[in-house]
């Protein structure tokens, strides 16, 4: 299976900001106060240009945070806009009140947000779901990445349920059937075969003898050095019965 590109959509949460679409606030109330609870500047009140239109309580405060600099926010506002999108696609009345509200402020500036048929980053496309009256990509969490790589007429055949970013720091080393460790992954000589692929740390733990028995088992699954298409999996190990 081919790597899969990771789409990441991004909203200028700080034009929106500027356009007094929306913005961090701090939020005081009788509640809290009684409570003895502080506006928190670390995780101020998402308010936007709807919210400043409605009536105030009796007794509430909005404050501006001006302090808050532009890639503080942005961040923040990255992190918050996945959290809203989740949690309003659950069901949630208040996710799905302050989704419409960001959406209608953002229109109402001329900036709206249109996010296409991208997923954020650790996510992925699986069709298409209505949200809102409206067909939207159903973005689900990205559980693991599977792929291949073809190194030099090799295919690497291990599925790995782990960050591909670790992946690449791995040293991954060929065997042969003799259990003798021939070089890197990416690497092959004429007339060697299908080789097994392992990360060098693992393929030392094995021992000549459980490398042997790792490239044999490899070659009867999987024995055409040349094939290509879907990676077939076989296990390092032989499992016991």
């Amino acid at each position: 299976m081919k790597l899969r590109d990771i789409l990441e959509a991004k909203i200028n949460w700080n034009a929106l900001r500027q356009a007094d679409a929306v913005m961090p606030y701090l939020y005081d109330s009788p509640e809290l106060r009684a409570r003895g609870e502080k506006p928190d500047r670390n995780n101020p009140n998402i308010i936007t240009s709807v919210n400043l239109k409605e009536p105030k309580r009796p007794g509430d405060k909005l404050t501006p945070l001006t302090t808050m600099n532009p890639v503080a926010w942005q961040k923040y506002m990255d992190g918050a806009w996945i959290a809203i999108k989740q949690n309003a696609a659950k069901g949630d009345p208040d996710a799905k009140e302050k989704f419409n509200q960001i959406k209608k402020a953002a229109a109402d500036a001329e900036l709206p947000i249109s996010e296409g048929t991208r997923c954020w980053k650790g996510y992925e496309k699986k069709g298409m779901k209505t949200m809102f009256g409206k067909r939207v990509p159903n973005c689900v969490k990205r559980e693991h990445i599977d792929f291949c790589v073809n190194c030099h007429n090799i295919l690497l055949d291990e599925s790995l349920d782990e960050n591909l970013k670790k992946w690449f720091k791995q040293k991954w080393v060929r065997m042969g059937p003799g259990g003798k460790i021939r070089g890197s992954c990416g690497g092959k000589s004429d007339g060697e075969g299908k080789p097994k692929c392992l990360p060098a740390k693992k393929a030392y733990a094995l021992g000549k003898k459980g490398r042997a028995s790792a490239a044999a088992r490899k070659r009867r699954k999987d024995p055409n050095p040349d094939r290509r298409g879907k990676a077939i999996n076989v296990a390092t190990k032989k499992k016991k019965k």
